[in-house]
């Protein structure tokens, strides 16, 4: 990755023209920032995690690997965030109800309800498992929270019968998907191996408003669990460039991901000043998590300089708590291709812009693209105002346009020499909307016509040889006699008429006129 990286810094980057960074100072007043004031952190989440015990995954998670991966995303949550644990095989069976993350001897109890997952079941039943997940919720409902829905699954809607597993696949769009979307319940859905119905999950999780993840393999799993903390939380990230990281005065904690090849790997961690930290070997004001293919460490008020984490692959995370953020968003809220628009980014501190100038003089922005097919672009963020006074001081944009649809992850970085700060955030764009004419444009539209032919000269009926007006002629005589038609009885009618009442009145005696 980092290889091809600095290969897309090698290409030639957009630079933002000055009437399109005129044009966000105008969208950027409509802007929702993607920041600290996000509700996710004000109010918290409500996650349900929804793992399939099937007996298939005896097969495709055979070292339960996706059981350390939950507990890892359990352990990233926030203190205002809770988790339910939901197994499902024939039926969806919560194991632990909403819990607090953050309290210790909570997460222990869903740690544990994890460990229960088991890989006996016979069916794999869809249907009851987000009816199993929405029973969770409506138990325990909080409306101000976010609430979130993850399902796992490793293969297809299979009930023992196929005319059943088709009806129950189908009852999830007809009744349960509405009820989600009505109480705004995200589905956010990971296929799990090449066996997963990823039709069916990819479905589910656009009707339901959320995300499609796909792990093909049980190594995948934390990594693709880590990748929905990212999309769902939007946390603050310290860049990590081959283990090294720089914590600065701002970060109060610091939580790292840190990737293993294989179980036989140990992690360690040098800190500032040089001391070296193992699992086994740490201080208590570090917490460590350690699995097969990954370490979960957290440490609370770090020292502040540069640290190394050693002996990982190299796909590590490092996702801080700072009261110094950096915050980002874009000016289109649904983009389509081709349609010009603003990434815009810029520091926070206690909800408000920073603007203070001994930071920005030093202070450089960009973004890393990556494109639908894994290419990645970095593209740099130029100052709003170029004096960073008075209005937009602080805000720095980068113009996008996409000629194709699809996923696209932006990544931006703020270096300013004595801190880093990145931040992530998904994009989807779709292809414009296709219009359709209505019956009147159409009718108002040109009509293509067609040069002149020179044709023999034939005998033609009266229709043949005027064409349209032949037709018309004809309606016009067609109409001539059936008025003519109407009139003669109308007057027909009137003769009788007058005729009975002549015989009436000589019945009675009376003279003729």
């Amino acid at each position: 990755m980092e290889h091809t990286r600095r290969q897309a810094r090698k290409q030639t980057q957009t630079f933002s023209p000055w009437w399109l960074r005129l044009t966000a100072l105008v969208l950027y007043c409509g802007l929702v920032p993607v920041g600290l004031a996000d509700d996710n952190q004000q109010h918290g989440m409500d996650v349900v995690l929804v793992m399939d015990s099937s007996g298939s995954m005896k097969s495709t998670d055979p070292k339960d690997l996706r059981k350390p991966a939950a507990k890892m995303l359990i352990s990233l949550l926030g203190k205002n965030d809770r988790a339910s644990v939901v197994s499902f095989s024939d039926q969806g069976y919560p194991v632990s109800y909403l819990r607090p993350t953050k309290q210790a001897a909570e997460q222990a109890q869903l740690f544990t309800a994890i460990d229960k997952i088991s890989s006996r079941g016979a069916y794999t039943n869809i249907h009851g498992a987000l009816l199993a997940a929405k029973r969770v919720l409506d138990k325990d409902t909080s409306p101000a929270k976010r609430r979130l829905v993850i399902l796992m699954s490793d293969g297809r809607m299979d009930l023992g019968d196929d005319e059943k597993s088709a009806q129950r696949s189908q009852q999830i769009f007809d009744d349960i998907l509405p009820l989600f979307k009505q109480e705004n319940i995200e589905l956010q859905t990971i296929a799990f191996s090449d066996a997963s119905d990823k039709v069916l999950l990819a479905s589910l999780a656009k009707e339901a408003q959320g995300q499609f993840y796909v792990a093909n393999t049980d190594k995948e799993l934390h990594q693709t669990f880590s990748q929905i903390f990212e999309d769902s939380s939007r946390p603050d990230m310290l860049p990590m460039d081959g283990g090294h990281f720089h914590i600065d005065e701002a970060i109060q904690e610091v939580t790292i991901i840190g990737s293993k090849d294989d179980e036989q790997v140990v992690l360690f961690l040098t800190s500032p000043r040089g001391n070296r930290y193992t699992h086994a070997n740490k201080p208590t004001s570090i917490q460590w998590l350690t699995s097969p293919l990954f370490d979960l460490i957290t440490i609370k008020a770090p020292q502040t300089g540069d640290w190394h984490l050693g002996a990982s692959n190299n796909n590590n995370k490092a996702y801080i708590i700072t009261n110094l953020s950096l915050a980002m968003g874009v000016s289109s809220a649904e983009p389509v291709t081709h349609e010009e628009f603003q990434l815009q980014a810029w520091l926070e501190q206690d909800r408000q812009v920073l603007i203070r100038e001994a930071i920005l003089e030093h202070l450089t922005l960009s973004a890393d693209i990556q494109y639908p097919d894994g290419m990645i672009k970095t593209l740099p963020l130029t100052p709003a105002n170029p004096s960073q006074q008075g209005e937009f001081a602080g805000i720095y944009l980068s113009p996008l346009s996409f000629a194709e649809s699809g996923d696209y992850l932006i990544t931006v970085t703020a270096d300013s020499g004595t801190f880093n700060r990145s931040r992530k955030l998904r994009l989807h764009v779709h292809e414009p909307a296709v219009e359709t004419a209505s019956a009147e444009q159409e009718a108002q539209k040109p009509q293509a016509t067609e040069e002149p032919r020179q044709e023999p000269i034939q005998k033609h009926t009266p229709t043949e040889q005027h064409g349209e007006d032949g037709v018309d002629l004809i309606r016009i005589g067609i109409i001539f006699i059936g008025v003519n038609i109407v009139l003669g009885s109308i007057a027909g009618g009137v003769f009788l008429v007058r005729r009975r009442h002549k015989k009436k009145r000589s019945s009675a005696g009376e003279p003729h006129e």
